[in-house]
């Protein structure tokens, strides 16, 4: 989203001032102020720029508890294994 972002900043840039700019919104487009515009993707920018450490950590935490779920779960079937094998040859 950012990239997609810093190339819509680099085509608004690239516009003439007398340009006039449309915004998606939902499905029209809606006239609207360059600077506005600039400004409001600076501060999307921003918050992805904030959210990003955020969610890579989250991220990470995710992976590790999968993992030790993952690890606890071969640990269960190996020992049920263990336990039908050993009342297989008791019996």
């Amino acid at each position: 989203q950012r990239v997609r972002l810093e190339l819509m900043q680099q085509t608004i840039d690239s516009t003439p001032e007398d340009a006039k700019l449309y915004r998606g919104v939902g499905r029209c487009f809606l006239l609207g102020e360059r600077q506005v515009m600039l400004d409001e993707m600076k501060r999307t920018m921003d918050n992805i720029d904030e959210d990003l450490p955020k969610m890579q950590k989250g991220s990470e935490e995710l992976e590790k508890r999968k993992d030790d779920a993952e690890k606890e779960l071969r640990e269960m079937i190996t020992a049920f294994r263990q336990q039908a094998d050993h009342a297989a040859t008791a019996a």
